[in-house]
Formats: C-alpha cells, structure tokens, sequence
C-alpha cells in the first residue's frame, strides 16, 4: 500500500533532464519552496548527476568524512546540500530520488517515520525485479547485509523534503576509495549485481508502473520544462526520455490513459 502522501491528491513525477550536480543541487530547495507556498502537491523526481561527492550541511564528529586530498587528486568536484547526513558519491550509475511532501497530507511527522514510509515504496519497487530490500533504522535501505541507499531530510513548517540514493551501477571502487564509511554502516552493493536486468531506466519505469497499479494518478514532466511554465502535455509518440535524460537511453513512447494520466511506457 502506498503512503498517503502518494494516496491524496494528484502526485507530479519529474525526470530532470540536467546532470549538473550544482543544478540538481539547486532544485532541491527550489521545488521544496513551491511545494512549501502551496503552488505544488506532492512532487516525486528523478535525477542524476556527473561524477561528484556531495555532503551534508552539518559535519558530524562521526560521519560526513571523505578523504580530501584524494578527491583533490582525482579532480573530483565537492557538492554541499541543504539536507543532514553523509557525504555521498554519485555519478551516472547512482539514481538520486526525491519526494517533496505537504505536511497536510502526510500522515507522519517523526524523521524516522519520513524515512521508513520513502523508503517502502523504493523497496516496493525494487521488490519487482525480485530484490528484498528493507528499510534500516536511522536512514538507509539494505539488501542481504549490504547498503543501496542513502536517505536525507529537510523539514520546513508546512512540507518535508526526503531523499536518497540507490546505488544502480555505480562505480563502487571509487566511491570506497573516497567515502569513509561511518562507525556501524555495511558495506555497499550495487542494485545490478542482484539483477542484471536493473538499470536507471528500468528502475523509473518500475516507479510509474508502481504508482499506476496502486491507484495513484499522477503526471510526468521534464523538470526543467515543468518550472519554466512549459508544462504541457507531451504529444503521444514523443521520444521524451531523450529530452528528459540522456542517460535514460532507451525508445519510450506517452500515451494518455482514460483517466488523464500521462505516462512514459515502453515502445
């Protein structure tokens, strides 16, 4: 069952189309800061960024550690974002997702209870490719003793932002190499080394279908395209993933379903 905030009200799905991480960055507090004034419901996006570490807004004494210099070295850039938490590595084979919530239809309000409920749907997800991933206490998610996700909040008086990784078909040598790991953290996995057949792509194809078997309505739009008021229905037949993504490399076709839905399925 899905959490309420994807229950109540018509939920909007953003693909960005930008893998500049100090963009992607940026939008995250845009879009909270809509979602925050009301002028947005629910909004749930998908973007991925070019090679970078990104940390959190407050260093903490036993976490939020990375090795500087080699990241100096290896011409790594560094990334700080509005929300708590770790330093994180991302580049194209990491997919960051990000629901935005009006605290007048969410049903929780305990971080803890933000993280479990986002992290439910990824595992529901997930769960469709024939991985069992669960949620664990504070803010990750694990698959058989292994880390895939990160997760992250931020909290203003009328809308939560949560966030996380999944770690799809990241370089995991790298990303060892600079992240220090915090004290009781497992190690990470890749969601691909479990089923060959996970990518980005197919991942986000999961989500929609995820959300359409649930009952939720909902509409997808390019995130760029959506906040600079070009938020039209895209025209059945249009290659839209190629705007959307470009590491989204695969033929997709928009139909509108009967109750006005507009959806990215499959060619």
């Amino acid at each position: 069952m899905l959490p309420s905030f994807l229950r109540e009200g018509r939920v909007t799905v953003l693909i960005s189309s930008s893998i500049d991480p100090e963009l992607n960055l940026q939008l995250e507090d845009v879009i909270l800061s809509f979602v925050e004034n009301g002028e947005f419901g629910t909004v749930c996006r998908f973007w991925v960024n070019s090679e970078c570490l990104v940390s959190g807004s407050v260093r903490h004494h036993s976490y939020g550690w990375y090795r500087e210099d080699l990241a100096d070295r290896m011409g790594v850039r560094v990334f700080k974002r509005s929300t708590g938490g770790g330093v994180v590595y991302h580049d194209l084979g990491n997919l960051n997702w990000s629901f935005y919530i009006r605290k007048d239809v969410a049903s929780f309000l305990p971080p803890v209870n933000v993280f479990k409920e986002a992290a439910d749907v990824i595992c529901g997800v997930l769960r469709q490719f024939g991985i069992e991933a669960r949620f664990t206490f504070p803010n990750r998610i694990d698959v058989n003793g292994h880390k895939v996700s990160g997760m992250a909040g931020l909290s203003k008086p009328k809308s939560i932002l949560v966030h996380g990784t999944l770690l799809i078909a990241s370089d995991i040598s790298k990303l060892n190499l600079l992240c220090i790991r915090p004290p009781g953290c497992p190690p990470v996995t890749n969601l691909c080394s479990l089923n060959a057949d996970l990518t980005v792509e197919r991942f986000i194809m999961k989500f929609l279908e995820h959300l359409n078997l649930s009952g939720c309505e909902f509409d997808v739009f390019v995130t760029e395209g959506f906040l600079s008021g070009d938020s039209g229905s895209p025209s059945p037949g249009t290659d839209l993933f190629y705007q959307a993504a470009p590491v989204l490399n695969r033929h997709v076709k928009v139909f509108e379903k009967s109750n006005g839905t507009n959806l990215f399925m499959k060619v």
